[in-house]
């Protein structure tokens, strides 16, 4: 589809207003060939607005994919694949947005109102490399890490990624959730925990009806770990946040 970029800069005319994506994502868009739109992307200029929850899916050599400038404006949870995002946003808030095969923004320059970015990501390094934008490889996208990042280093959130199949994050209302294991640093769309490690010391004799003993196990913190005082007794299973957060004492049958 031929898409003339909203609110043209070359007239002064700005787009105020906000635009909810509700985690939709829009690609078929080439630039229309009517001198206004300049490859601008989805809005030329936009002011004093809000910007969420949409995704672009660009080519035909769009110049930047959500826009070319944004003043006073809060944009969220974006991103932009094939082009820039944007080159140049000022007094306003650029939040958990990703820039794929580009950069987040275009411009070389600082001044003295720019916006403030918070965990945004790009493949492309910005000639200004602002803040609160991280340069990655496009290798990393496809681990589910950035997914994860982009929701505040948690599974729940806005982003998701089915991994070994999305090469990069997607909103989490059309894909999968991404969970990661701190026991062996990886990310997978599988809420399995795990247990690298366990092993028993300090085995002391108290008395007849007393004996204590130190578990340490190493794993993610909802794995379960099942203990005997000896075998097919006294079984109990417990969860590593359980057993070293509240204490659990052995009893004897």
């Amino acid at each position: 589809y031929a898409w003339t970029s909203i609110g043209a800069i070359a007239d002064g005319k700005s787009f105020e207003g906000n635009i909810e994506g509700n985690y939709h994502v829009i690609s078929g868009l080439r630039p229309a060939n009517d001198n206004t739109s300049y490859k601008r992307g989805l809005v030329a200029r936009i002011q004093d607005g809000k910007v969420q929850n949409i995704g672009l899916v660009l080519e035909d050599g769009w110049t930047f994919g959500l826009c070319h400038t944004a003043v006073g404006t809060n944009i969220q949870n974006c991103f932009v694949v094939g082009t820039n995002f944007l080159n140049n946003s000022s007094n306003g808030t650029v939040t958990n947005c990703l820039a794929v095969s580009g950069k987040l923004e275009e411009t070389k320059y600082s001044n003295n109102h720019r916006a403030t970015f918070t965990n945004c990501y790009e493949t492309t390094k910005s000639a200004y490399s602002s803040p609160g934008i991280t340069t990655i490889s496009e290798e990393k996208l496809k681990s589910g890490e950035i997914a994860y990042k982009l929701n505040g280093d948690q599974s729940d959130g806005t982003w998701g990624q089915v991994i070994g199949t999305e090469d990069y994050p997607h909103f989490r209302k059309y894909s999968k959730t991404v969970y990661y294991d701190p026991a062996t640093q990886t990310y997978s769309n599988n809420k399995a925990a795990s247990i690298t490690s366990a092993t028993v010391t300090d085995i002391k004799t108290i008395s007849d009806t007393k004996a204590t003993a130190t578990l340490k196990a190493t794993g993610t913190p909802k794995a379960e770990v099942k203990f005997f005082l000896t075998s097919g007794e006294d079984e109990q299973t417990l969860t590593l946040d359980d057993m070293f957060s509240k204490g659990t004492p052995l009893t004897e049958s």
